[in-house]
């Protein structure tokens, strides 16, 4: 198995070490020097400009033949704000040609406390959905695993982060496990990564975010996840 792509921005927004394309709407979407994380050249900045920002730019793929994928990516969200309990927006999301199929959320909840939220969608087209508690990482890593056959319902999802509040190695943040997710899996074409209003339900977001050093990877590295302080970094690996 292999590294499917690696985009690090380097010279351009769109392109070979970019994306594939890019939207915005009530939101800018750039490219410079000064959004290079991990010692980099350059990054991804998506900022909003009005109310409800849709922001984000995508890579198409195929999983056709996968069981696995393990998806890292640096970035910054420490510039962004929800102001309103409730609302909330994904920042990455996972689709099909029929609609999304796992989606890492940064939302408020009623209680006005930041949180993460993963989904993972089946194949009758609804989803499992787990909340954890929110902190700023340095790097996340979504990893997601095909159930065993059609209609077995043992496929699962993790979301790792690492720096920033969580140990630089990694932790597991948020999973997601029990799900027939069998043909959805593969049906998966297009991740999305930025700000997505996926719930047209982010009107009080301020602010902007940084990603940079996109990756997907369809093994299982040794040492994924980490057990230890002397394991690998997880996230790392995928750029060795």
């Amino acid at each position: 198995m292999s590294e499917l792509f690696a985009r690090n921005f380097s010279d351009a927004l769109i392109g070979p070490n970019g994306f594939d394309g890019v939207f915005t709407a009530n939101g800018t979407i750039t490219q410079s020097a000064g959004a290079g994380l991990n010692g980099t050249v350059g990054g991804v900045t998506c900022a909003r400009t009005g109310g409800g920002p849709n922001v984000y730019g995508w890579h198409d793929y195929s999983l056709v033949g996968a069981s696995i994928i393990r998806m890292g990516w640096y970035t910054n969200i420490s510039q962004i704000t929800i102001g309103v309990d409730g609302q909330n927006f994904a920042l990455f999301r996972g689709q099909s040609s029929t609609g999304a199929v796992v989606a890492v959320v940064v939302h408020r909840n009623p209680g006005g406390v930041l949180r993460f939220r993963l989904y993972l969608y089946k194949d009758d087209g609804s989803f499992s959905l787990v909340d954890a508690p929110f902190g700023l990482p340095a790097w996340l890593e979504l990893r997601m695993v095909r159930a065993s056959a059609n209609g077995v319902s043992d496929g699962e999802a993790q979301l790792f982060a690492g720096g920033g509040d969580f140990p630089l190695a990694g932790a597991l943040v948020v999973q997601v496990t029990g799900v027939p997710n069998w043909n959805k899996f593969e049906a998966h074409i297009r991740g999305i990564l930025g700000i997505n209003n996926i719930f047209a339900n982010n009107g009080s977001l301020l602010g902007s975010l940084i990603v940079d050093e996109w990756r997907l990877r369809d093994d299982d590295l040794t040492n994924f996840p980490a057990t230890t302080g002397e394991d690998v970094d997880r996230f790392f690996m995928l750029f060795e």
